[in-house]
């Protein structure tokens, strides 16, 4: 089954239910399935491992039914005093902060990269000199060079781990901050 198929089932089988527990539900399981992608399973797999879709249904109707929704959470967003200038006000302050989000995630982004190529390439550059020192110096300076080398290469990965991580989380940011987007325009 595909994430789609899937996710329309929930939403089918939850119709019962308010919107804002449709949403967050199928939001929930959207977000597993496409972590699971990321880690290189195939979207059929991160489905099935998710188990019976009927039983997910099931298990989010029986939790509802003993955590339902109050009273004043099922009001229109204008009678709990949120007008639309309210909302508007709201969706710039959200789009601001998500183009000031974006622009340090991805200047961190490059400082990490380019951390990860610089330190890669110390310690490529400092492996032929450990060699040369090897016939040439003395047993400090070999140990200095393959010191520097075995750092570099070090730094350098653990840059690069950084690097892939900010990317990932900053993408899980960035969806969340669409999302809240989208509920408020909604």
């Amino acid at each position: 089954m595909t994430k789609n198929e899937f996710l329309d089932k929930i939403r089918e089988g939850l119709k019962d239910l308010s919107s804002v527990d449709v949403d967050r539900t199928v939001d929930f399981y959207k977000e597993i399935i496409e972590d699971r992608v990321e880690e290189g399973r195939t979207e059929e797999e991160a489905v099935a491992a998710l188990g019976d879709v009927e039983l997910i249904i099931e298990n989010v109707k029986k939790e509802n039914e003993t955590d339902p929704v109050p009273t004043e959470a099922k009001k229109p967003r204008e009678a709990r005093g949120m007008g639309e200038g309210a909302k508007g006000a709201l969706g710039i302050l959200i789009s601001i902060g998500s183009i000031i989000y974006s622009i340090l995630f991805y200047a961190v982004i490059i400082a990490l990269g380019m951390s990860a190529v610089a330190l890669g390439g110390v310690a490529v550059s400092s492996l032929p000199a450990a060699i040369l020192s090897i016939f040439s110096g003395t047993l400090a300076q070999v140990l200095l060079m393959l010191g520097v080398t075995a750092i570099g290469a070090a730094l350098s990965v653990v840059f690069a781990l950084c690097t892939r991580l900010a990317v990932k989380y900053g993408r899980l940011v960035s969806r969340k901050l669409t999302q809240i987007a989208e509920k408020i325009g909604k």
